[in-house]
């Protein structure tokens, strides 16, 4: 991977110069845990249903007069759980309705789209199992989705991660692991770093792997109905645990979870200290120790952060503000603050505390600025308009809502030359539309070989009213044709 290719460069050259080394806390957990399965080809599946009415006004009319349903399919997004549930709920709620234009289209009372993507849809319309597998790929979303709306802050949430993606990888698994199992991962934390998922042994028999209530009452019906068989019901679930194994084998593998310091920084976890003080403050430990490795603190400044944290533990587990804090109501960089920093004979320890809170939980703010994206989209939308919207968010959120946004002159002036503005820059458009459709004509003149016509033409061309959108034209290697 590249990315890792330039941190290891990146911490090579900082131990050359500095003599420091990099605090490493693994790949962006947001990241890891966006990206899907490709089991039952469902992306190709919600993508063609997408592009099968995408910009065809024609299509969509005879979808609608066919049908009576005027939802359309949204984009499905391959490496984003988040925004993918809403496209399979789009899906299934208008799956009848596709099912009967698609049914409308064999029977020739609508043209045939004659393209790959109905070609597709008509195919699963005939699988009995595509709702099914739907149910079963939008429970997983779901169980998922919570962790990815959570993280998707600037707030510091390091020491939450190791635990929620512990959570999130003991219920996936829950459904195709032993109950026995399940409940060793659930007792120790370290137990969850030394199992082997792939080992047969350690799995439930693949006809009680779970598929979620919705996927089961669906399968149920259609084996009550005989629409299906035994062994595809088999087949289903067979599916469903490699699916699961690959989600959860993945997130295991890149996630912050298998990392010392991502592990030992759950310390700071307000509701750790609450209810286990030796386990907080042995974490605590590990992770002086793993910034004394890295040169971060010294040997003496380490023992001075742990004495001081272990008088914060103490002094913790009876503070109502440690009692009641919750990550998603509450900062922890807050809560320290104001606990910690105004006590001189805690310098020590708040100054560590500043290096930890630092550490980023993953690209929070990208991932946000893709899912406030997604809810400001909508048909026909162009990258200005998206860019403008962002904008006013951006600000509101600064000022802190629409009544603190100042009413300055200049914002006055500029909203009442709005509709001028956009009528010089649309007449703008208009004209530049014009003379390119003009230009690409004198060079397809020149093209033809009528170098006479092309000369003649250029010299009545008001090259430079089009600025340099059109530069290039009298550029180009016709000039050195004659």
């Amino acid at each position: 991977n590249v990315n890792w290719k330039v941190y290891d460069l990146l911490s090579e050259d900082i131990a050359l110069q500095a003599g420091h080394r990099l605090l490493n806390v693994g790949s962006c957990g947001l990241h890891v845990v966006h990206n899907a399965t490709t089991k039952w080809n469902m992306e190709s599946t919600l993508n063609c249903l997408h592009w099968l009415f995408k910009d065809a006004p024609a299509r969509r009319e005879d979808f609608v007069q066919v049908t009576q349903c005027e939802l359309m399919p949204l984009r499905f997004c391959s490496h984003r759980w988040l925004e993918n549930i809403s496209v399979m709920e789009r899906a299934l709620k208008m799956w009848p309705h596709v099912c009967r234009y698609v049914a409308a289209v064999r029977s020739k009372k609508v043209p045939h789209p004659k393209n790959a993507s109905f070609e597709t849809i008509s195919k699963k319309c005939d699988d009995p199992l595509f709702l099914v597998h739907a149910q079963v790929f939008l429970s997983v979303a779901r169980e998922i989705e919570p962790f990815l709306e959570t993280y998707q802050t600037d707030a510091p949430m390091l020491p939450f991660v190791a635990g929620d993606l512990d959570s999130i990888l003991i219920s996936l698994s829950s459904r195709f692991l032993k109950s026995s199992e399940v409940d060793k991962l659930a007792a120790s934390s370290t137990a969850l770093l030394k199992i082997d998922f792939n080992d047969p042994s350690l799995s439930k028999d693949v006809s009680t792997v779970e598929l979620g209530f919705g996927a089961t009452k669906l399968l149920t019906n259609l084996i009550g109905r005989k629409a299906v068989s035994q062994k595809d019901a088999f087949t289903v679930r067979a599916d469903t645990k490699q699916m699961l194994l690959a989600i959860v084998n993945k997130i295991f593998e890149k996630a912050p979870i298998r990392y010392p310091l991502a592990r030992a920084i759950t310390c700071l976890d307000p509701a750790q200290m609450v209810a286990n003080k030796a386990s907080t403050t042995t974490r605590m430990r590990k992770c002086l120790l793993l910034l004394q490795d890295a040169r971060v603190l010294s040997a003496a400044k380490c023992d001075s952060v742990y004495r001081q944290f272990k008088a914060l533990v103490n002094a913790a587990v009876v503070d109502p503000a440690f009692l009641s804090f919750t990550k998603e109501e509450h900062r922890l960089d807050t809560l320290y603050f104001s606990f910690v920093s105004p006590k001189k004979e805690w310098a020590d320890l708040w100054s560590c505390l500043k290096q930890l809170l630092l550490l980023s939980h993953g690209q929070a703010s990208v991932e946000r600025g893709f899912s406030l994206n997604k809810e400001a989209m909508v048909e026909n939308m162009k990258a200005g308009t998206i860019q403008a919207q962002r904008n006013i968010k951006d600000h509101l959120l600064h000022v802190g809502g629409v009544k603190n946004v100042t009413l300055s002159k200049e914002l006055l002036k500029a909203a009442n030359g709005a509709r001028q503005k956009y009528q010089v820059r649309f007449k703008f458009k208009t004209k530049l539309r014009r003379m390119l459709a003009y230009h690409r004509y004198v060079l397809f003149v020149a093209s033809s070989g009528k170098f006479s016509i092309y000369r003649k033409i250029l010299r009545h061309t008001p090259v430079a009213f089009c600025g340099d959108a059109l530069c290039d034209v009298h550029s180009r290697r016709f000039a050195s044709s004659d």
